[in-house]
């Protein structure tokens, strides 16, 4: 599996919470080192407790993927600070860096810290939506969300990337049905249409293209499996 963009060497993935940002920056991140390619993970996302990169730091490290998390992250601390490992990593100019931002512009926030240091370099933020998310359900909603999280981070998106799903239940035509919603986006926003995300049981199914297959790492509770 290959990323479908030339990458640069900063991919930023934001959107709305839900909208499946980190199971793409993980997506990213396993296509990027079954290329051969150095990269660092960074888990920017400490707005959100339940879905987190830093949850499969284990299964990031077993694919030669360096994962950087809050400090405190995957425990019963209610206090999370950023490690200085993400500024050492933005430094360092080699090797690739995916960047899980938190939701919206609340987790924006966080990534604007970094501004100075991203903008100086080839950096992609790929602005993820989902057709079926609430409150992103529209291109004007979607635009106006975006409006926020640039705001917030000081940074500008450089792509869409749609993620249409319903969960587990998701059909090739769903993300096919999605397929005029994101290209709307794209035209309201001004920015490329990168890619449409689907899971790999159904992207093979799926005639929109180009498609890029990702696995669910990151699942409700009542989806969980036991």
């Amino acid at each position: 599996m290959e990323f479908p963009c030339i990458p640069k060497r900063i991919l930023i993935f934001t959107g709305h919470y839900g909208s499946g940002k980190t199971t793409i920056s993980a997506a990213a991140a396993f296509a990027l080192a079954a290329s051969g390619k150095e990269v660092t993970i960074v888990d920017l996302d400490i707005v959100n407790p339940y879905f987190r990169t830093a949850d499969f730091k284990a299964l990031f490290e077993s694919r030669g993927i360096r994962c950087i998390s809050p400090v405190h992250a995957n425990s019963n601390l209610e206090t999370v600070m950023l490690s200085p490992a993400v500024d050492a990593a933005l430094r360092q100019h080699s090797g690739y860096v995916v960047i899980d931002v938190g939701g919206d512009d609340a987790g924006a926030v966080v990534l604007g810290r970094y501004t100075s240091l991203i903008a100086q370099q080839p950096y992609d933020m790929f602005y993820v939506v989902n057709a079926y998310r609430f409150l992103t359900q529209s291109p004007v909603q979607a635009a106006e969300l975006l409006s926020d999280i640039e705001a917030a981070s000081h940074l500008d998106a450089t792509h869409i990337v749609a993620n249409p799903n319903i969960g587990a239940s998701t059909s090739p035509d769903d993300v096919d049905n999605a397929y005029s919603f994101a290209v709307n986006t794209s035209r309201c926003l001004s920015l490329p249409l990168a890619f449409t995300c689907a899971v790999k049981g159904i992207a093979p199914l799926c005639k929109t293209r180009p498609i890029f297959p990702v696995s669910r790492l990151v699942k409700p509770v009542w989806e969980s499996e036991t």
